[in-house]
């Protein structure tokens, strides 16, 4: 775990996976470099260009 941020009742954590960086929303807070599990709901997953930071996909 990178970054863990609190943000209208949900923490944003920021979780490195190899040299991929993923935003996670949680209700649960982590502390840094705690290793976490994630699991992904198809029906949630959005994508964005890093660059253009326009929505890909979801």
């Amino acid at each position: 775990m990178e970054i863990s941020e609190f943000a209208g009742g949900k923490f944003n954590v920021m979780v490195k996976l190899q040299n991929t960086e993923v935003k996670v929303v949680s209700s649960t807070s982590f502390s840094l470099g705690e290793p976490v599990n994630i699991y992904f709901n198809s029906r949630k997953i959005k994508l964005f260009d890093k660059q253009t930071e326009k929505l890909l996909y979801g």
